[in-house]
């Protein structure tokens, strides 16, 4: 039979391809991790809730806020839509260590234990 997977790959090459076992995989982690913007020496970030498996720079699910760590006035470094981040750490969402440090300065999540804080 031609095209048949027997007649294109010899068992055992490196090319032959064995059916994953069980249901395809439907969820995926998603992360709470910075996107890079700006020039050079001159660094932005974005906060972003994105598949763990996407590059740095790739399509989000959501934007969460920004961090703009060159700006002087540290009222306006940080601004972060609380709630949202406060639903995708509920529903399993894991801070990277950069955004785990910026959340906890904005006391949204507790350091120690790693969980969110209390809504005020």
């Amino acid at each position: 039979m031609p095209g048949s997977p027997q007649r294109m790959f010899r068992p055992g090459t490196l090319f032959t391809v064995t059916p994953p076992a069980g249901p395809p995989e439907i969820y995926t982690m998603v992360r709470l991790r910075l996107k890079r913007f700006g020039r050079t020496h001159s660094p932005f970030y974005r906060l972003n809730a994105i598949d763990q498996r996407s590059p740095r720079d790739g399509k989000p699910i959501e934007e969460l806020g920004f961090f703009d760590p060159c700006n002087k006035d540290e009222s306006k470094q940080v601004n972060l839509k609380e709630d949202r981040i406060r639903y995708w750490l509920g529903v399993g969402a894991q801070p990277s260590e950069t955004v785990t440090d910026i959340l906890a300065k904005a006391g949204i999540l507790d350091k120690k234990t790693g969980k969110a804080t209390a809504a005020e």
